[in-house]
């Protein structure tokens, strides 16, 4: 057994992850937090998983175990911890509902409402852009009882555009609502964060935020790993949180995002945040345990998915928290990072139903039945992207060395590969890769053919002028891996 890092996770909690650990050591472990003083509390298991807890007065230490992976890890905590927690019953007042507020650009905003009518929160989105009146517009529309109550206000993780919605939401809506608990696994506020480097900048917000969230006077409870806990019958387990990604110094914030897995009418419900699946081990240590019926979209669908982990998954409806643009045109389908899992969640697994932001409010009523089209609707959305961007294949005829100039466009995020072939008429001249030129991710390039970029002599057998003759007219192909749009000296013939 190997102690893989020993940290300090902020407001009195540490972690140490253990790796290569066997029956034999999972034992001493156990041992060994006796004779700290523990008492063991209770055990219960997520798949393969098995997390026991141990009480000494009021501190928690819970043992992870992960047993096809051969890790475990022992999270220790003075802070109450929402493991446990029943509150509740499944009433029915309500018709239970899941929203994804209608966004503009990318922030995650999810309300849940239960069947007793109170509500549950995730994130919010940004502090401005109008976050906070889309989220109170979604509760009032959604209440049914005499005032809002929110049962758990649910932050995946501290960053700009999923936490700080609350801070300018309990300004200007106070009184209106009531919160009954926070739920979150913040660090501390303190720009002297030597485990997690970015801390400087959100720290002084996250302080913001601490200010605001005691104004309220509802409890906060710090959210481990393997803990679980039930509000109206929403049976709620935490797959994944910073205990996961302190095992190194943490360079993105998004990485210390909450897993949530909701078993709730008959249905099962993944909610990520911006968690990054290598980094939590998701697939490797929960395997086929992953299994949801939807999916909340990791990280907008940027950075953050596996194809391991959407193939465990296996959703039927998948709610991705950005504007459609940026999922089909820009970004997750395109740069190189994301373009593996993103198409293969989308195009290779069963996907039946597929929702974006910039559309209004997205509500669908729990338990969630797909439309008969969506598969449709997101197939269209994908041949949409692919045209919005440009096409891949592109002709231009009554082209000369004296009017070869081309405009190139590179709308993605992706640095795109261009090759281009000469014909000339009956195949007296016809060259494969004339050219090979390379455009960086959004951007734009003006060239001219007989420029000696992107062509190589030896590989050719001679200059330019061997193949692209002054006086002779040549169709000129352009073939790009990444959809471009391309501008020459004439209409293009055709495109595709």
């Amino acid at each position: 057994m190997n102690l893989l890092y020993d940290s300090y996770e902020g407001m009195g909690a540490r972690v140490q992850g253990y790796e290569d650990v066997s029956a034999e050591d999972l034992a001493a472990l156990k041992k060994t937090t006796l004779a700290d003083g523990f008492a063991q509390d209770e055990t219960h298991t997520l798949g393969s998983a098995v997390f026991s807890l141990y009480k000494k007065g009021n501190t928690t230490r819970i043992l992870a175990y992960y047993p096809e992976a051969r890790e475990a890890k022992l999270t220790t905590d003075e802070a109450p911890l929402i493991h446990g927690l029943t509150d509740g019953t499944e009433k029915k007042t309500a018709e239970p509902l899941l929203t994804m507020v209608d966004t503009f650009d990318f922030g995650l905003s999810l309300v849940m409402r239960l069947s007793d009518g109170r509500f549950i929160v995730f994130d919010g989105g940004w502090e401005n852009r109008d976050y906070p009146d889309r989220l109170m517009a979604v509760l009032k529309s959604q209440c049914v009882t005499d005032r809002i109550v929110i049962a758990a206000w649910i932050m995946t993780h501290p960053h700009i555009d999923h936490y700080r919605c609350f801070i300018s939401f309990s300004e200007k809506y106070k009184n209106q609502y009531e919160v009954q608990r926070f739920v979150y696994n913040f660090f501390d506020p303190d720009t002297k964060n030597d485990v997690i480097l970015s801390a400087e900048k959100e720290g002084p917000h996250i302080g913001r935020f601490f200010d605001k969230v005691k104004e309220s006077g509802a409890p906060v409870y710090r959210a481990h790993t393997g803990e679980v806990f039930t509000i109206a019958g929403a049976r709620f387990e935490v797959l994944s949180s910073p205990d996961d990604s302190l095992k190194s110094r943490v360079t993105d914030i998004n990485t210390l995002s909450l897993v949530l897995k909701i078993l709730y009418m008959g249905q099962t419900i993944l909610i990520t945040g911006d968690n990054f699946f290598h980094y939590a081990h998701l697939a490797e240590r929960f395997g086929t345990y992953l299994k949801s019926d939807i999916l909340q979209v990791p990280h907008h669908m940027f950075v953050g998915g596996s194809i391991e982990g959407y193939r465990l998954i296996d959703p039927e409806t998948i709610l991705i928290p950005c504007e459609d643009e940026y999922v089909f045109s820009v970004f997750s389908t395109r740069a190189k990072a994301t373009k593996g899992p993103s198409e293969y969640l989308l195009r290779d697994l069963h996907v039946k139903d597929c929702f974006t932001g910039a559309r209004g409010n997205i509500v669908l009523p729990l338990p969630y039945t797909p439309r008969e089209n969506g598969r449709a609707l997101l197939l269209a959305d994908l041949e949409k992207g692919d045209r919005s961007i440009g096409a891949k294949d592109w002709f231009f005829a009554d082209v000369t060395p004296e009017n070869c100039r081309f405009t190139v466009v590179n709308t993605s995020w992706e640095t795109a590969r261009l090759r281009v072939d000469i014909l000339s008429e009956a195949g007296s001249v016809s060259v494969h890769d004339f050219k090979e030129l390379t455009l960086p991710k959004s951007c734009y390039k003006v060239f001219t053919l007989t420029d000696p970029e992107g062509y190589e002599p030896d590989a050719r057998g001679g200059e330019i002028e061997k193949y692209f003759k002054s006086g002779e007219r040549y169709v000129i192909r352009f073939r790009c891996y990444t959809p471009m749009i391309v501008k020459g000296p004439n209409e293009p013939i055709y495109h595709s």
